[in-house]
Parts: structure tokens; C-alpha cells; sequence
């Protein structure tokens, strides 16, 4: 709706999109607070999250002094936007409902930060290869994955993940909403079941021999 091409090229329309955003309430409404705020695309726990990681808030004076900061010049004219959501999910319109945004998410293949990273932030990822990075941040971001993959000691590539992290927050290369909390209730007569945080709730019963007791 008029709105250019690149106008989520300039980190300051990102960082605007990043502060207007409430974390707090979609996690309470849409989550019922069942959620923490993502600190960016490595999950809670991960080799390369960080523990005094950087993370935005809402905070609508730091939203309106980076839209006045760009030169889109969006801050005078105004914008409207569209967002599309699969229908059913509750959480995603709840959070369409305030911010015109491409909403997803992502469910590990393997437990490792890579799969973390190279979907949301690789130029050949998922979501990174439509997410239309300025070439300059987008091959930093290529590079600093790709020698993260490159090694195979953790303490060598802790800091390379720490430091993508810590990137892409900064940069605001998306806005990270959350990461949900999991729950698996169960009648305390079920034993034998082991959590496996790779695999999404559902059926179970072909992942682990579960057994009655008395």
C-alpha cells in the first residue's frame, strides 16, 4: 500500500517494528503465559544463548524516535499494512492484530544451534532466503553461520553463536516473540515416559513405551 520495496532494509524501520511490539501481553493473552520472549533465534538452554542477552521491549517513545530517525519519511506520511496468518492459530492473531507482519515459527530437525540460526538467518534458510536482508547484513549473516558450522568443538563455536545472537536482536532481522512453554500432564499411574524436547505434543505412544502400574 505505497510502502517501498526495501523499506525493511533500514534498520531503523526494523527497530521501530521491534519497540512497538508488546512481548508481554501476547504472551499473556495468546499464551496465557505459558512463554518467555525469544532473544533471538537460538532457544533457552542452547549452546550461544546468552545469558545477559539484549533483547526490545515496548516501549512506544523508543518505537516513534527510530521511525523519526529513518529516512523513509513514513513517520510524516503514515503506512498501512497487511498481515496474512493461518487461520485458527490464536496466537498469531493476536499478534496480527496490532503489528502488519509475517508471522512464523520453527520447530527443530536436530538439537544443535545451527538449526536454530541457518533457517531464520541464512540466505539460504527457510525463512531467511524470503525475508530479503540488505546484501551487506545478509552475507555477514551467511558467513557467521557458516563458520559456526565449520567447527566442531562447542567452546569454539559458543561465541560465534553468542555473537549471531547478539546480531541479530540488534539488527532487529525479525521480531523474536517468543518461545513457548511445553507442559505434558499425565495420571501419576504412567511411568516409563521420557521428555524429548524435538518432538511437538501429540502422539507419544510410538516415540516411547509407556506402561500402566497398579
Amino acid at each position: 500500500n505505497g510502502l517501498p520495496d526495501d523499506f525493511f532494509a533500514d534498520v531503523h524501520i526494523r527497530r521501530a517494528f521491534s519497540y512497538c511490539f508488546d512481548y508481554e501481553t501476547v504472551i499473556a493473552e495468546a499464551l496465557d503465559g505459558e512463554g518467555a520472549q525469544a532473544q533471538g533465534p537460538i532457544i533457552a538452554d542452547m549452546l550461544g544463548y546468552r545469558d545477559d542477552g539484549f533483547v526490545y521491549s515496548y516501549d512506544p517513545d523508543k518505537c516513534a524516535e527510530e521511525f523519526q530517525a529513518s529516512d523513509s519519511g513514513v513517520w510524516d506520511t503514515g503506512f498501512y499494512m497487511q498481515i496474512a496468518y493461518n487461520t485458527g492459530n490464536e496466537a498469531r492473531r493476536l499478534a496480527a492484530s496490532k503489528l502488519p507482519i509475517y508471522v512464523g515459527g520453527w520447530l527443530e530437525d536436530f538439537h544443535d544451534p545451527h538449526n536454530w540460526v541457518h533457517p531464520f538467518l541464512h540466505s539460504g534458510g527457510a525463512y531467511g532466503r524470503v525475508a530479503n536482508f540488505e546484501p551487506t547484513l545478509a552475507a555477514e549473516f551467511d558467513a557467521m553461520i557458516e563458520e559456526a558450522a565449520s567447527y566442531t568443538d562447542p567452546e569454539v563455536r559458543r561465541p560465534i553463536y553468542e555473537a549471531i545472537q547478539l546480531k541479530a536482536q540488534e539488527e532487529a532481522a525479525m521480531i523474536w516473540m517468543y518461545q513457548p512453554l511445553v507442559r505434558y500432564h499425565f495420571s501419576p499411574w504412567i511411568e516409563g515416559w521420557y521428555f524429548n524436547g524435538a518432538y511437538p505434543g501429540g502422539a507419544l505412544s510410538y516415540v516411547y513405551a509407556w506402561e500402566k502400574v497398579g
